[in-house]
């Protein structure tokens, strides 16, 4: 019995030690990986994701993660304190790689609660990541040396080399650099010389390139304004306003090509001192800071420097500069600059200087119409003033200001009251910016009138197939004027009241001057335009007003065919005769036609030049003053020999 009963004892001993074991192997916690990267930058947060699984039937409670570590960065742990019988949580863990650190570190994520725990650990390494900065901590200027800070921002070690990319010849002191993650150091930049500046804003570049195997680099830069004076801004001339007037079909601050431009500038002299030779002075200055002052079409006669002469304490004045834009000038972005200075003495007195700026930044922009996209430049007709009969020579230079290349261009020149229609074609490749100068001669014909005519220059061009498909839309037009020519009794030059030519008529002033009260004197050239001898009557009208007609050397000539002669006209300006243009007429008639030639005489006052115009009418003053000098010299020469012959005889 006694058997029996600790037979029983024991058995219930035994299911409460089987139970006891199985309630320990359902209390336990996991930790199992989700995401571990292998690979970190440096400066950056790394996440290590992982799950916490309670596989037991009790609730946990008090969950210590303290033990967690890495052996590099800062670790933020979990931060979960309970976890319920069979949950899972999904968990992260964050680690801190500071800047500079770099190899690879290890981490252990580790947890545990109720008797029971878990650990999670890794290996993950740190990508090398050079990293480079530069920093202006003093400017650059004509007079002081900057200085560059250099940072290593990565981790690595920086083997550095300094260089100018610029081409101002700075100097740079180190020219190398050695650098650990982290750390810095300085670079001082200095300007020996002002030459290679350029008017306005010259940037100076400096990099700093590594050797290693990243090959980081940076760059930093110095700003150094220029000015327009030679030293600078001193004295008390000051420009007061500044205009930029586009009279063509530009912006005032983008011009195109054969625009006009017109450039305004008020300066003042503020101080108490009359100030002597002040100049006003234009630059103009390309991408590069070249002068291409030049390169442009003045209107004015000073160009780019005006002469302003004195200006007393107080006073100011107002300038104006008046160019074109030339068609074969570069497109891009330009400066313009104005400085007024007194000449010989502008390191002491010299302003370049408006609202803080010494220039203004206009851009040239090629045409982009296509109708416009050739132009007309320096449209010279000679003579201005022609007759009928008279061969007249307009020339003009032709450019394309558009985008695209033109292989042929046809130029027109017409003109309905002269039946006038010619066309000149360019065969050459004309590229954007070419130009080539093209002449038109036409005859002035018989039954033209006496007045102004325009010439009409037109353009055909984008030549394609046989076939031109573009034309200007734009004319330009040319004036000259046609004298001396009678609509129905001759054609000026020897036309006739039936339109048949009879006389060609030249005229050229013989006299130095044309003067009040002094005799003026004119050479006539008839010419016999008929097919057989002919015997012409001279006659001269309307000068009755200004002048008295002393002689006609030959009031009737005899020419064979093609034959000329030349004849006097004797006049006396009155001597109350007013200063200014007068005219005359000369007439030759064969009897039964007239041709008639209108001409001017430009009377001057006393020490005024000599003047004379109408078509063929020009003047040899220079043959005749030396032949006049001669005649004096000779006179001369015979007033001695005469007195020195009354005095031998004397004696």
């Amino acid at each position: 019995m006694k058997s029996k009963m600790k037979s029983v004892v024991l058995g219930v001993f035994a299911l409460f030690g089987i139970v006891f074991l199985a309630t320990l192997s359902n209390a336990a916690l996991t930790l199992e990986e989700i995401n571990i990267p292998t690979t970190a930058n440096p400066g950056s947060d790394v996440t290590i994701s992982f799950s916490l699984n309670n596989t037991g039937t009790n609730n946990i409670t008090g969950l210590d993660w303290s033990q967690s570590t890495s052996t590099k960065g800062t670790l933020q742990r979990p931060i979960l304190d309970t976890i319920n019988a069979g949950e899972v949580k999904q968990l992260s863990a964050i680690i801190n790689i500071p800047r500079k650190e770099s190899g690879s570190f290890t981490f252990t994520i580790k947890v545990s609660g109720g008797g029971e725990g878990d650990e999670l650990s890794g290996t993950i390494n740190i990508n090398n990541l050079p990293s480079l900065s530069l920093a202006n901590t003093r400017a650059l200027t004509a007079n002081q040396s900057g200085i560059i800070n250099v940072t290593n921002n990565g981790n690595t070690v920086l083997n550095l080399a300094l260089s100018e990319t610029s081409a101002f010849g700075v100097q740079l002191q180190p020219t190398s650099l050695n650098l650990n993650p982290g750390a810095s150091g300085t670079v001082t930049v200095t300007l020996p010389s002002t030459d290679n500046l350029k008017i306005g804003n010259s940037v100076i570049t400096i990099k700093a390139q590594d050797s290693g195997v990243g090959s980081v680099s940076a760059t930093t830069s110095f700003t150094i304004q220029t000015p327009f004076c030679n030293a600078g801004e001193k004295g008390d001339l000051e420009i007061t306003d500044f205009d930029i007037n586009n009279k063509g079909d530009g912006d005032d601050d983008a011009w195109k090509l054969l625009d006009d431009i017109e450039i305004e500038v008020d300066v003042e002299n503020t101080g108490d001192k009359n100030i002597r030779d002040v100049t006003v002075e234009l630059g103009i200055f390309d991408e590069s800071g070249d002068d291409v002052t030049n390169d442009f079409d003045f209107e004015n006669t000073d160009e780019e420097k005006i002469d302003v002469g004195t200006l007393n304490d107080g006073e100011d004045e107002t300038v104006k500069f008046i160019f074109r834009v030339p068609g074969d000038v570069e497109d891009g972005n330009y400066r313009v600059a104005i400085k007024v200075y007194e000449d010989s003495n502008e390191d002491e007195q010299c302003s370049d200087r408006l609202d803080g700026n010494n220039f203004e930044e206009v851009s040239i922009e090629r045409e982009s119409d296509e109708d416009k996209f050739i132009a007309f430049e320096d449209v010279v007709v000679s003579p201005l003033e022609a007759t009928c009969g008279d061969t007249v020579t307009l020339t003009t230079d032709v450019f394309n200001i558009g985008e695209d290349d033109e292989d042929q261009v046809r130029v027109n020149l017409d003109s309905r009251e002269l039946n006038l229609q010619q066309a000149f074609e360019i065969r050459n490749d004309m590229d954007p910016g070419d130009s080539e100068t093209v002449s038109f001669d036409f005859v002035v014909p018989a039954n033209a009138q006496n007045k102004d005519y325009n010439l009409e220059l037109t353009a055909d061009y984008d030549y394609r197939n046989g076939n031109y498909r573009e034309s200007t839309s734009e004319v330009e037009r040319a004036r000259f004027r046609v004298i001396g020519c009678t609509p129905g009794t001759g054609d000026g030059g020897g036309g006739t009241s039936g339109g048949q030519r009879i006389a060609l008529i030249n005229a050229a002033l013989e006299s130095e001057q044309a003067l009040p009260g002094e005799e003026l004197v004119v050479k006539v050239t008839i010419t016999n335009l008929k097919q057989q001898e002919e015997t012409f009557d001279i006659n001269v009208r309307g000068f009755e007003s200004w002048a008295t007609l002393d002689k006609i050397s030959d009031r009737t000539i005899t020419l064979d065919a093609g034959e000329s002669e030349e004849i006097t006209l004797t006049f006396t300006i009155d001597k109350d005769a007013d200063a200014g243009q007068e005219s005359f007429t000369i007439e030759v008639s064969d009897g039964q036609n007239i041709a008639r030639r209108q001409a001017t005489v430009d009377i001057e006052g006393v020490g005024g030049s000599r003047g004379i115009t109408g078509s063929s009418i020009f003047g040899a003053l220079g043959q005749n003053s030396y032949l006049v000098i001669i005649a004096i010299v000779n006179v001369i020469l015979i007033i001695l020999i005469i007195i020195v012959a009354v005095r031998v005889s004397r004696r």
